[in-house]
């Protein structure tokens, strides 16, 4: 029999699932509304109505996990891209001018990375894939407690004065040491993996620790405000959502009320927003007013992804298949997409250290046109399934607490792949997470005999039946 708290989650869990349909079938007719009110290109109207549609589906096929790849994928599209397409068209956004036949340049391009995705999620290539060696553990993971609080506290603070005195990932900074990409991953994202380490184990144990995990993260997001990062606290905050999410279909011993936790980084997002800000500004020049003016609307209609996406559909002309394999040429030069888009599009001079990016799908479309967007995102789709299963599906017991860490990760990460870049820097991110997180394993988890660890799957097996229903 199912205890209160297991009845509280479900109802809770079912609540949100049916507010976000219900949110995504009302825009479904307010943003047709808006394309004919505006008088939109036929063309623009029929595929944004198509681009509804497919996410309609993608959404229904994941309603009993939202959070799985292709609803994550559909969802941070949205906000990348979906969400201000009519709103641009419409003439909303002044800031924002972008033609319709730009606009609907943009929407095959998202319209090809979202369906190669779905491809390569329902095909089998992710059984080529074996990322199951990262996340599966056979021992018990080490408790979270005091000791170990005031460990990755000071670690923390450690590497916020050591990435502030060599300007690692500070922006618009060139870093002052060699190899700085590679202690940068260390520092930050090895960083990230102990902090959500520790908030996941304290979900485990009560609503202290909780609180001592989040602040962790809180620190994270105040180091990359220092480093002139608005959005570091938004970061933490969905890391936070995915951990939570999964963290709570499992245990189910937890009570629902240890989600207003959440409310803490939600409470501080405009204040880190304005430090990270007002630090960038005194540093870089730019607009004070960001985060004090009209925040809400300027985040939600900033849409880096459609106009990024736009520069470079712009760039190269009609829409192209194959882009005339222009990879081969940037293979040559020794240049990534990013680089390219920067200096050809946006005039950044080869040692400038700012970057405005291509978006994620423009990445590959740079490189090959179409077919360069759909094999792109054809295998990340399955990439992702294949973490996915392995972690939280899988009968050999891959469920774990650091893998609910490495997908979120990754969940993460596929924002980034959308909004911002898509590029062989993307391939060593994961590299560099996956990498870290198998290293962490042996540290954070213990030994344990074959009988112990067949019991300690039945967690694994718990949130396997939940998400095919039963």
């Amino acid at each position: 029999m199912k205890g209160r708290d297991q009845v509280k989650l479900e109802k809770t869990a079912t609540v949100l699932k049916y507010a976000a349909l219900s949110a995504w079938y009302i825009w479904l007719f307010l943003s047709m509304a808006l394309l004919l009110n505006a008088g939109s290109e036929s063309s623009l109207i029929y595929l944004y109505l198509v681009y509804l549609l497919f996410g309609t589906v993608v959404l229904i096929f994941v309603r009993k996990d939202v959070l799985s790849p292709p609803g994550i994928f559909t969802l941070l599209a949205f906000v990348g891209f979906g969400f201000n397409i009519p709103l641009i068209a419409a003439g909303l956004t002044p800031e924002i001018r972008i033609p319709s036949a730009t606009l609907v340049k943009v929407l095959i391009v998202l319209l090809c990375a979202q369906g190669a995705f779905m491809a390569g999620y329902l095909v089998r290539l992710h059984k080529l894939m074996p990322t199951g060696w990262i996340v599966n553990l056979k021992g018990p993971s080490r408790e979270a407690g005091i000791a170990s609080y005031v460990l990755i506290a000071c670690y923390v603070v450690a590497a916020a004065i050591i990435r502030s005195r060599y300007h690692l990932g500070e922006a618009g900074i060139q870093p002052k040491i060699s190899l700085a990409g590679y202690v940068q991953y260390v520092l930050h994202e090895g960083l990230l993996i102990l902090c959500l380490w520790y908030l996941s184990r304290g979900l485990e144990k009560g609503r202290m620790y909780v609180l001592l995990g989040l602040s962790l993260l809180l620190g994270m997001a105040g180091t990359q405000a220092l480093l002139a990062w608005r959005g570091g606290v938004g970061q933490v905050l969905v890391l936070a959502v995915i951990l939570f999410w999964y963290q709570k279909k499992v245990y189910e011993k937890r009570k629902v009320r240890s989600l207003v936790w959440l409310l803490l980084p939600l409470i501080l997002v405009t204040s880190i927003m304005e430090l990270g800000n007002t630090i960038r500004v005194r540093r870089l020049g730019g607009d004070y007013q960001f985060t004090q003016e009209h925040f809400a609307r300027k985040v939600l209609l900033r849409g880096q992804g459609t106009t990024r996406l736009a520069k470079v559909v712009d760039y190269f002309g009609p829409i192209t298949f194959e882009n005339h394999f222009l990879i081969e040429n940037l293979w040559a030069k020794g240049l990534t997409t990013t680089k390219y888009i920067d200096q050809e599009v946006y005039g950044v001079a080869p040692r400038q250290s700012n970057s405005f990016g291509t978006s994620g799908p423009a990445g590959p479309y740079t490189a090959m046109g179409l077919i360069g967007v759909f094999v792109a995102y054809g295998l990340l789709g399955a990439f992702y399934r294949s973490v996915h299963e392995n972690i939280f599906v899988s009968k050999t017991g891959g469920f774990n607490s650091m893998g609910v860490v490495f997908y979120a990760l990754l969940a993460y990460t596929l924002l980034g792949l959308l909004n911002e870049n898509f590029n062989l820097n993307s391939i060593k991110a994961f590299i560099a997470i996956g990498g870290q997180i198998y290293v962490y394993k042996f540290v954070l988890y213990k030994r344990q005999k074959v009988s112990e660890a067949h019991a300690g799957r039945i967690p694994g097996l718990v949130l396997q039946k939940q998400l095919r229903g039963g």
